[in-house]
């Protein structure tokens, strides 16, 4: 904390990290707690050039999402206590601490380190009682090929696109999709005022936007108030002109199917499929937007279920990917970082599914089961932890099947002590072919049982 007080009284003296504040998130961090986030997701959409990162339970969701914040050229820091990795029932931790040790561009320091490493063009910080400090001026980082006001190419053609949505033919929906940071939710807000704006819209426009939560639209309204901002903006509801943008919860749109003269749906890898499916029946002009693969949940089942409906029941529908990061440069050591040690890549590493997950790779498998499948063993969590190649496979799988998974799946897959999992091997034991979690739920009280049907409380493991 008293290294974190200096780095943060010498952002001002630094050429890059003036561009964007700083920010912390847990109950460890004590050097200025006005910089605290209580609730990362309101965090979501800001640009920060530092991140503190001091939370004890380390909660991997919060980890991964603030570190989709950060600005290129920007430093993420994790303080680490000695407390946290002696703790041997963590396997979690083992393995994110393994991850960070293997990874070439991390960088570790000690309590007994006298000054702060070279790092990216800032030299060093003296950890000296007097707070003096030598910093690099750092040069201008190239993020990513932009056109206008910080819109990159890709974004440009995806707001073209699902513009066409609305000035097109009808019934032929957008699935547009894209990794976390490549300014996704922020196409549809600069197409929605592209509308609006538009000289030539005489007739007044309802577009309505639908997400999970209420919180996933933050970002669209707040690159919305942008680029028109001479809107007004109140609970949830844009109005410009005569035109009125508002979110709806998709609860409310299944119910009540008020009228829209187009419908964005955000993050619809979190919300199931059947849902879409009756969304897609009775409105004609729509807009799916999904992330792939990242902390608002892995989104490789919904393109694989959901585009199946879609070519069925509307079958000139368009699909549009956004590879270019925002506010970082493309192959990011950081999101590497993150996408790997999280598992949130929507496939397995190459080099080790190369090597044979055989007898010598699954140590202390048991005697395969015969099936009609394959082989089918209970794997333990250790098993997990010792074998990188399986786990990938395993968490692969799980992300592929599911429309929402989440870097906490991680921690639950390899620290839940009420977990068991069977994996289904092929015959030669190089491919996970199916995986079933059971969980051992434990007696409850009868209170909490009654707390629980009244949805007032959460039982653990249950």
């Amino acid at each position: 904390n008293q290294l974190a007080s200096s780095i943060i009284n010498a952002e001002q003296s630094s050429a890059f990290l003036t561009r964007a504040k700083t920010i912390a998130f847990g109950g460890e961090f004590t050097a200025d707690r006005s910089i605290v986030v209580d609730n990362y997701r309101q965090a979501l959409g800001t640009e920060n050039s530092l991140i503190f990162f001091a939370d004890n339970h380390f909660h991997p969701d919060a980890f991964a999402a603030l570190s989709g914040t950060l600005v290129a050229g920007g430093i993420m820091i994790w303080l680490c206590p000695p407390e946290l990795l002696e703790d041997t029932n963590d396997l979690f931790i083992e393995r994110f601490f393994r991850q960070a040790n293997e990874d070439e561009q991390t960088i570790f320091i000690k309590q007994s380190d006298q000054k702060f490493p070279e790092y990216f063009g800032l030299e060093q910080y003296e950890n000296s009682e007097s707070g003096e400090k030598s910093v690099n001026k750092q040069e201008d980082i190239p993020v990513t090929q932009s056109v206008n006001n910080g819109v990159t190419a890709e974004q440009v053609e995806a707001v073209a696109a699902i513009e066409k949505v609305v000035t097109g033919r009808r019934k032929r929906p957008l699935v547009l999709t894209a990794d976390r940071g490549r300014g996704k939710s922020s196409a549809l807000a600069i197409a929605a005022a592209n509308l609006i704006n538009a000289p030539t819209q005489s007739t007044a426009l309802l577009i309505m936007i639908t997400a999970p939560h209420s919180d996933a639209v933050t970002i669209f309204f707040k690159q919305l108030q942008q680029s028109c901002p001479d809107g007004s903006y109140s609970n949830f509801c844009f109005r410009y002109k005569n035109h009125e943008i508002k979110f709806i919860s998709v609860d409310t749109l299944i119910k009540e199917k008020p009228h829209s003269s187009v419908l964005f749906v955000d993050e619809a890898a979190a919300i199931p499929v059947y849902l879409l499916s009756e969304l897609l029946s009775h409105y004609h002009r729509l807009v799916f937007s999904s992330t792939v693969h990242g902390y608002e949940g892995a989104g490789r089942g919904f393109a694989i279920n959901f585009t199946k409906i879609l070519a069925e029941k509307t079958p000139n529908f368009s699909q549009y990917h956004i590879h270019q990061p925002i506010r970082w440069c493309a192959n990011d050591p950081l999101e590497h970082f993150i996408f790997k040690s999280f598992l949130l890549a929507p496939f397995v590493d190459k080099s080790l599914v190369d090597k044979s997950l055989g007898d010598a790779s699954l140590t202390g498998l048991s005697k395969p089961t015969a099936s009609r499948t394959g082989n089918i063993q209970r794997v333990s969590q250790q098993q997990l932890y010792d074998n990188e190649p399986l786990l990938q496979q395993v968490f692969s799988l799980l992300v592929n099947a599911h429309y929402q998974t989440s870097p906490s799946d991680v921690k639950f897959l390899l620290n839940n002590p009420k977990l068991f999992i069977f994996v289904d091997f092929s015959e030669d034991n190089k491919t996970v072919l199916a995986v079933a979690l059971v969980l051992n739920e434990s007696e409850a009280a009868n209170e909490d049982i009654q707390l629980a049907v009244a949805s007032k409380k959460r039982l653990k493991n249950q």
